[in-house]
């Protein structure tokens, strides 16, 4: 089977009626490997950016905290692509796998926009990850999502997310800065 047109979702969204004809609209109207569109909200635990306006090109900035969820992508542009098995559902370490993707998604294309229109709704009821944000295990998986993310500077990633969640401390920057070798260990060790 082929299709024009990839989503990544999870068992909390439900689409709007008019969803497909809004993704081709959108498609149709501009040369893309990817939309980033709005989504409904119900039981909001953490917000997001909406984008009102004429379609725009998106920046990485923009979208570096943007989840795969908003995403449409054009099929053959992600076709060679593939999440990092070490990282989010079904791993031991739960988040990140998305952030990681369109990192390298990004790195591909110049060509993805944001497009104003509204295509599913979510619940934010339960999530496996956010039930364990305060674990050294959370802390290791941002150290290793920042170091695939920022390379080289990834430790000044992990200053910055420490102060601006106010999370600062010597022992949270060594948990994030030892990450990456973390997450190696842990699958080297099974």
């Amino acid at each position: 089977m082929t299709t024009d047109y990839l989503i990544f979702v999870d068992d909390d969204e439900v689409f709007e009626q008019d969803a497909l004809s809004k993704i081709t609209n959108a498609f149709k109207e501009k040369d893309a490997d990817a939309f980033v569109f709005n989504y409904k909200v119900i039981n909001k635990k953490r917000g997001y950016k909406e984008y009102h306006g004429p379609i725009k090109k998106c920046s990485k900035k923009e979208l570096m905290s943007t989840g795969v969820v908003r995403f449409v992508y054009k099929t053959s542009s992600i076709k060679d692509m593939l999440f990092d098995e070490k990282i989010g559902s079904g791993s031991e370490f739960l988040c990140g796998e998305d952030s990681v993707f369109i990192n390298d998604f990004l790195k591909k294309t110049k060509k993805c926009y944001f497009c104003e229109d509204f295509i599913c709704t979510i619940s934010q009821e339960g999530s496996l990850w956010k039930d364990k944000i305060d674990t050294d295990n959370y802390l290791y998986v941002k150290g290793y999502v920042y170091k695939k993310i920022y390379g080289i500077l990834y430790k000044l990633a992990c200053l910055h997310f420490l102060k601006k969640t106010k999370r600062f401390s010597k022992v949270n920057y060594k948990k994030m800065k030892n990450g990456p070798k973390k997450v190696k260990e842990f699958y080297e060790n099974r």
